[in-house]
């Protein structure tokens, strides 16, 4: 009977496996249908390739550097504290996490160049750049490092982002410069993060694990947004304003987050040149939402701890009103820096600024009431769950709906005033009322 269930268990996920790889292969088998998907009837980017490869280099190094790997359950604590299989699981994981991050940056890249092509003189450097990056990730994540360390790296992933910025020279040197980190990382001494982790830190890394599995299972996006760190400020909710303070303290105690936001403004320049035939209203509008909601996370923990939103005593209103007012300068803020690539242009800094507003209405909607799922038969398909689509998008669907107004109506002032007054549904209107 264990063998017929394996076997049928076995034969289900082997079918569902040969599909995701034919859907992954299609590019290489069918460039031209791709193609035209992709790129339309404009021209193909052959630079197109260097910027994924940087992107993705960019996003692995950050990815792997959080050291998410190093974690233990109380369980496993209890009767095992210090024994040695604990360091080989951590760093199997490490392997692992690593492994399948160079695996996605090196698919990404390949479709990439296959659609758009890829210059010749790019491809050594490319190569060469790609596995010294690996090398070098792959060392500093298995080390311990300090917080002021630990800021340095998040620095690091900048370079690679801005990489296809510079000319075929630069690459080289910014190769030798990862060769010559990495060779240093093999020869000095230091202290692994497997080993050296203390209880604190492997329960930490557990309940952090717990919380992401969790709110996956229950479709709770608002809880995978980052927590504050602690602030050197100890009376800081003290006194009057008390609600402009809790928002900018919660601001505050999520800066090491600007070294994604500028990841992000590096990477909406970039994305243009792999997909030319998305306008770059779209580019501008996503990257302020995805730039800004870290720093708003304060905000959807009022939804999630009644107890806290009672101490703060102001009403759902003024909440959101001094929420965009803060935001309102981080999305500006964000539209006058990729301004130097697309133009200051009106409809950048409206749908920057209708970005805030998204953000808001994202933070500050209720939790997910799984009692009104909404379900409709779709012809052709199961029973869909149009209700929980609907909260889940709360937010985003404002933003979507601004930039379709400016992408494809001319400017004018009926243009303005319909995204003024998405901007004023999200500020004003309670989400799911």
């Amino acid at each position: 009977m264990k063998t017929l269930l394996r076997n049928v268990i076995l034969g289900e996920w082997l079918v569902g496996y040969l599909m995701v790889i034919g859907l992954l292969c299609t590019p290489f088998f069918q460039t031209d249908s791709w193609r035209h998907t992709v790129l339309g009837s404009l021209p193909a980017q052959p630079t197109a390739g260097v910027a994924v490869l940087c992107l993705a280099l960019a996003l692995g190094w950050r990815s792997l550097l959080r050291r998410d790997f190093v974690w233990l359950g109380p369980a496993r604590l209890t009767w095992d504290d210090f024994g040695p299989g604990r360091v080989r699981t951590m760093n199997r994981r490490l392997l692992g996490g690593w492994a399948l991050r160079l695996l996605v940056v090196a698919y990404v890249t390949a479709v990439t160049a296959q659609v758009h092509g890829w210059r010749p003189e790019f491809v050594p450097v490319g190569c060469a750049l790609l596995a010294v990056t690996a090398a070098l990730t792959l060392l500093a994540a298995r080390r311990a490092a300090p917080a002021p360390v630990r800021w340095a790296e998040q620095a690091v992933p900048l370079l690679f982002a801005a990489a296809p910025l510079a000319v075929l020279p630069a690459w080289w040197g910014l190769t030798a410069a990862v060769t010559l980190a990495a060779l240093v990382l093999v020869f000095v001494p230091g202290r692994s993060a497997a080993a050296s982790a203390g209880r604190v830190d492997l329960l930490e890394g557990w309940n952090s694990r717990v919380l992401r599995q969790v709110s996956v299972a229950f479709m709770d996006v608002m809880a995978l947004l980052p927590p504050g760190r602690p602030l050197p400020f100890p009376r800081s909710l003290s006194g009057r304003f008390v609600v402009l303070r809790f928002v900018l303290l919660g601001v505050l105690s999520r800066a090491r987050y600007l070294t994604l936001t500028g990841l992000l403004a590096l990477a909406v320049v970039m994305l243009p040149h792999v997909l030319p035939a998305t306008g770059a209203v779209w580019w501008l509008g996503l990257g302020a939402f995805f730039a800004t909601i870290p720093y708003a996370a304060a905000l959807s923990e009022l939804s999630r701890v009644p107890g806290l939103r009672r101490w703060l005593g102001c009403t759902d209103m003024e909440l959101r009103v001094t929420a965009v007012c803060v935001l309102l300068v981080i999305t500006i803020a964000w539209w006058a820096v990729t301004g130097f690539a697309f133009g200051w242009t009106l409809s950048g800094l409206l749908v920057s600024a209708l970005a805030a507003a998204a953000v808001v209405r994202t933070v500050t909607k209720p939790m997910l009431d799984f009692d009104k799922l909404g379900e409709v038969a779709v012809p052709g398909m199961t029973v869909a769950p149009v209700g929980l689509i609907a909260q889940l998008a709360t937010g985003l669907d404002v933003l979507v709906g601004g930039a379709a107004v400016l992408q494809f109506l001319p400017m004018s002032a009926i243009t303005v005033l319909a995204v003024a007054g998405l901007f004023g549904f999200a500020v004003w209107r309670r989400p799911h009322e």
